[in-house]
C-alpha cells in the first residue's frame, strides 16, 4: 500500500488520465470533476494534451464583483425545460479567461439567477 501525501493530491487527475489511456488506448470522453480535485496549472497540462474537461471554478470576491459588472445585455437568458424545477429561467454569460499562472485561455461559463445567492463558474 502506498501512502499519498496531501501535496500530491492535486495530480491525481493526471494519474487517472494515464490509467484511462492505458486501458482504453485514447481519451475521447470529456472528464468532469470538482475544482477542489486539482489546480489551474494541472488544468493547463490537461488542455495541452487535447483532453476535454468540465470543472467548477473556485469563487472569490474579485471574481464575483467582476461578474456583477457585466452588463445585462451581455447575458443570455436560457430556459431549462425541466419539470418541477423552481428556477427554469437562468442567465448565462460565456467568455475566455486566463487563469492564474496559466499561459492558455479557457472557456468560462457563468450562470446566475439559478436559485443560489452567488453565480456558478464553469471552466472548460
Amino acid at each position: 500500500m502506498t501512502v499519498q501525501l496531501r501535496s500530491e493530491g492535486n495530480s491525481e487527475i493526471l494519474k487517472f488520465i494515464d490509467y484511462w489511456d492505458r486501458i482504453k488506448g485514447n481519451i475521447n470522453e470529456t472528464l468532469l470533476f470538482d475544482c477542489k480535485f486539482t489546480t489551474y496549472q494541472i488544468l493547463e497540462q490537461i488542455a495541452t494534451k487535447n483532453i476535454y474537461f468540465i470543472t467548477l471554478r473556485k469563487r472569490n470576491a474579485k471574481l464575483i464583483n467582476e461578474t456583477l459588472e457585466i452588463p445585462d445585455s451581455e447575458w443570455e437568458k436560457v430556459n431549462l425545460s425541466i419539470p418541477k424545477r423552481k428556477y427554469n429561467h437562468v442567465s448565462v454569460h460565456e467568455n475566455q479567461v486566463k487563469l492564474n499562472k496559466c499561459k492558455n485561455t479557457f472557456r468560462q461559463i457563468i450562470i446566475k439567477d439559478h436559485g443560489r445567492s452567488k453565480p456558478t463558474f464553469i471552466i472548460s
